[in-house]
């Protein structure tokens, strides 16, 4: 351990301090009891660069916390971290602070490979890809569990000051291929949206579970109802149970296949939903009520209040990927909270937890459709933007030469109809004229 050093004691804390109060770039990781730091310990805080890793005891150091605090506070350094968004939530969880000036080596490589699927972005497959540096991850899931205030190996305590002595190199070396790449602005950006995203996951989101698992009772409700028709129709060609009812798992499409091939008279190959909605019999209708109900039931009901709300924050602390696929787009798990079901009943669940509080809700105007226009330089499209137009409406103008103004609902006025989002609101029949011979227009 040659270059690393660990601090325990308030001196070796402030020699680490002023030393890396010089630095322009510092390394930065974390070592913690678990993966949520609502709930978990931080016991080991790494900063450092390529000749010099501190390791900092945190249990043996609290009295030191003020100095740290004051190091990752500093706007002047650049702090380098892989995962920033995990050290970052977890920095702010011990000592009560955002870290700004963030860089993160993974946002940087996910940057580079989008697209490619098998890509390997951990941080020992990059030090390996980019400078030619073989890491160990033997250590990794060893303080997982670990008790606030114990020993540490010099295995452990090694693994930990080498993950942060190459970050400085690495984020260099990724940063010259962005830069080549033209994509330096959209990756500072990113770590940006990086802290945006550590402060989502950390601070929660509140849920209404009085109503949430009212939402729930009420499917139980329809799912017994759908039961029941279902019932009605399997019940000749099924055993029948002590309650009457069809001894059939519906939940099954290993048992359902054959009875519903027999009951509509035809060869369904598939239970799937798309397949049961070319069939033309009404038990179809029930099958897909039954199945709509019992998700709801499954995913959204008491299971998913127990499994997601936080003990001690009473919210709902899901994890946030900014590039969580390949497109871009951010995606969430754990729970997956982009899967909520529309319903405005279920959307309505969500709500500020305190009646001095307010929920905004924001969203781009047509964000992709404008930068669409600004890389195209197209007059037109640029012409409709400019002018606040309905783009598709003004597609399907000059493509079926009808008048602009013609597409839209009008008041006594003469004014054209906006709706709630303040979208001029298309005439019924422009948009079932128009919708089926324009394949490439969609009306929003």
């Amino acid at each position: 351990m040659k270059n690393i050093i660990i601090v325990k004691n308030k001196k070796d804390c402030e020699t680490a301090i002023n030393y890396l109060s010089t630095q322009n770039k510092l390394g930065v990781d974390s070592e913690t009891t678990g993966f949520k730091a609502i709930q978990e310990k931080m016991l080991l805080l790494q900063i450092g660069n390529t000749y010099r890793q501190y390791v900092f005891d945190l249990a043996r150091i609290q009295d030191c916390y003020g100095m740290i605090r004051g190091l990752l506070a500093d706007h002047t350094i650049i702090k380098i971290f892989h995962n920033a968004k995990f050290d970052y939530t977890f920095i702010k969880s011990t000592f009560g602070i955002d870290v700004h000036n963030v860089r993160c080596t993974l946002v940087a490589a996910q940057l580079l490979t989008r697209g490619i699927i098998q890509a390997d972005n951990s941080l020992k497959g990059l030090l390996s890809k980019h400078l030619n540096v073989n890491i160990s991850k033997s250590q990794q899931k060893s303080f997982i569990g670990a008790k606030f205030g114990e020993e540490f190996t010099d295995e452990q305590l090694e693994y930990a000051g080498t993950d942060i002595e190459h970050l400085v190199n690495l984020e260099n070396s990724l940063l010259k291929l962005l830069n080549e790449r033209g994509m330096h602005d959209l990756y500072r950006l990113e770590c940006e949206t990086t802290r945006v995203t550590g402060d989502m996951e950390y601070n929660g989101l509140f849920l209404d579970t009085e109503m949430w698992l009212g939402l729930a009772n009420k499917s139980e409700k329809e799912t017994r109802v759908a039961i029941a028709a279902l019932d009605e129709y399997f019940l000749p060609y099924c055993n029948m149970t002590l309650f009457g009812e069809a001894d059939i798992n519906y939940g099954s499409p290993q048992q359902l296949l054959p009875i519903l091939n027999k009951i509509t008279g035809q060869n369904i190959e598939s239970t799937g939903e798309e397949e049961l909605k070319k069939i033309n019999h009404p038990v179809i209708k029930p099958l897909l009520a039954f199945r709509e109900h019992m998700k709801k039931v499954t995913t959204y009901g008491k299971e998913f209040v127990d499994k997601h709300i936080n003990s001690i924050t009473g919210r709902i602390h899901s994890s946030f990927k900014q590039l969580g696929a390949d497109s871009g787009r951010m995606a969430s798990g754990s729970p997956n909270l982009q899967n909520i079901p529309a319903g405005p009943e279920y959307r309505e669940c969500f709500r500020a937890q305190h009646v001095d509080y307010r929920l905004i809700c924001a969203d781009f105007s047509g964000q992709e459709l404008r930068l669409l226009a600004h890389i195209s330089k197209e007059p037109q499209f640029i012409y409709a933007l400019s002018n606040n137009m309905d783009l598709h409406s003004y597609s399907a103008s000059l493509i079926f030469g009808i008048p602009y103004d013609d597409f839209f609902e009008r008041d006594e006025k003469g004014d054209v109809l906006l709706d709630s989002a303040g979208d001029p609101v298309i005439k019924k029949e422009m948009k079932k004229k128009y919708r089926n011979p324009a394949k490439s227009i969609t009306f929003g």
